[in-house]
């Protein structure tokens, strides 16, 4: 592929699943749950300007969602001629991006819940031996 080329509906559909894995439903707990906007294309058609712009919509709610501002790496196209390989790298450079942040949250939400249950467990440690505490010295008073 060329600089200015046309993408191909196989590297379109690549990214397209990546995205919809973020947006989509997902696997495991991957994906926000959300509609995804953009469709995977037909083999041997031709990636519109729809089908581009509907991909920016599901890249900028995920942005969004992790960064509370909209994404300036990435654009909606107007014509079809701009649907070529320099915007789709902004695209590919995007997703890993987001990929990652997405991997780095799962990974402290796991780490926080963790923390979350050891806090928990050390305060019944705390509380069962105060208890312990009172009742031996109630049973040492009488």
């Amino acid at each position: 592929m060329g600089v200015g080329d046309i993408i191909s509906e196989a590297r379109y559909n690549q990214l397209q699943g990546r995205i919809s894995s973020l947006v989509g439903i997902g696997s495991g707990d991957k994906g926000y749950n959300q509609i995804v906007a953009c469709n995977p294309v037909s083999v041997g058609s031709t990636v519109q300007v729809t089908d581009m712009n509907n991909m920016h919509t599901d890249f900028q709610k995920v942005y969004v969602h992790v960064n509370n501002q909209t994404s300036g790496t990435i654009n909606t196209v107007a014509t079809s001629n701009e649907i070529e390989d320099g915007l789709f790298t902004a695209y590919e450079t995007l997703i890993i991006e987001l990929e990652m942040t997405d991997l780095y949250a799962r990974h402290v939400k796991q780490n926080l819940n963790q923390l979350a249950l050891l806090v928990y467990e050390m305060e019944q440690q705390v509380h069962g031996v105060e208890h312990l505490s009172l009742n031996q010295s109630t049973i040492l008073s009488n």
